[in-house]
């Protein structure tokens, strides 16, 4: 067994393993801010089916050679299965944890200045992930103009696809998180506003550079005569892929949203 085929079986297992992933990451954050509890939302066959594929994909990246379209094929049909079964469950979450996540509240704290995300992250901070798709988009089309041969185009050119969208998806949080309403009268709600909101930017910035590193140092590496480091660099853009993934899909299970019902009007004499 040589090193190239165990990242070939790893990467292979990672990619069957991201919706089981993404289920327990949105269960974790649900439970974390007090939605429900670890023996809800079931998730049965979606366990069952992790289970079966793995061993199956993670056999035929051992067996087959490298860089292996059947691996590929079978990988990706399995992660489209089991992404199937995923979603009926995430779908189960927001639904059992709606409830909880709209607080009814008579009155909502407002304030003549509109929150910022500047408030809570420096503005000179904010432009470092722009920065950084800005000019990693730049050099990358500059270097794929640039004739190379033995070149693997569909991997870094992912990578640089997630490393923007990421960019958009976190900063959509980001805004949500700042933006949304607060209940008045409500002790350190301000305080753990701050720190969520510097977590949230925090993660983007390791995705989005993290993605654009990968993906610059793939573009030119010749898979068939280095494939270790060539898998080994997927594997880390895969994994901070399905990290990204996670967190954006269960951002909305830790965010509360505030129902205002209107004050009771006094009753006419």
């Amino acid at each position: 067994m040589t090193i190239t085929a165990l990242l070939q079986a790893v990467i292979a297992l990672v990619v069957v393993a991201t919706p089981w992933f993404v289920v327990r990451t949105a269960r974790a954050v649900a439970v974390r801010e007090g939605h429900g509890s670890r023996e809800s939302w079931p998730a049965r066959r979606l366990v069952l089916g992790t289970i079966a594929a793995g061993p199956i994909v993670g056999l035929l990246g051992l067996v087959l050679p490298t860089p292996s379209l059947w691996l590929a094929l079978t990988d990706g049909a399995a992660f489209i299965g089991l992404a199937l079964l995923a979603g009926p469950v995430l779908q189960q979450i927001d639904r059992e944890t709606r409830q909880t996540r709209e607080v009814a509240a008579s009155e909502r704290a407002a304030s003549l200045r509109p929150r910022r995300i500047e408030q809570y992250v420096p503005h000179s901070w904010r432009a470092l992930p722009l920065t950084v798709v800005l000019l990693g988009v730049a050099s990358f089309g500059y270097r794929l103009i640039q004739p190379v041969a033995f070149r693997s185009l569909f991997v870094p050119i992912g990578f640089v696809l997630a490393s923007v969208i990421f960019l958009a998806l976190y900063d959509a949080w980001l805004r949500q998180e700042v933006r949304g309403g607060q209940i008045a009268d409500v002790t350190g709600l301000e305080e753990r506003r701050r720190r969520r909101t510097q977590a949230i930017f925090i993660t983007q910035v390791i995705l989005v550079a993290g993605l654009m590193v990968v993906s610059h140092l793939l573009l030119d590496l010749n898979w068939n005569l280095n494939p270790a480091p060539a898998i080994a660099l997927s594997l880390t853009g895969g994994v901070l892929g399905i990290v990204g993934c996670a967190g954006a899909v269960a951002s909305d299970l830790g965010t509360c949203r505030y129902e205002v019902k209107p004050k009771k009007s006094a009753a006419r004499n």
